[in-house]
């Protein structure tokens, strides 16, 4: 069951850098806070990405 573990860290670590490209691409359309804070309640993830 190992590999099940593995391959659910990968899964989580994706869409994390996924939201992040996401933040990225919000920020030249000027609305990234609204994702910013859209992004912390839906992955826990700290304001400060």
């Amino acid at each position: 069951m190992r590999w099940k573990r593995e391959i659910n860290i990968k899964i989580n670590l994706a869409s994390i850098y996924y939201y992040q490209f996401l933040v990225i691409k919000m920020d030249s359309i000027g609305t990234a806070g609204l994702a910013r804070n859209y992004i912390a309640v839906d992955l826990f993830v700290p304001d400060s990405i």
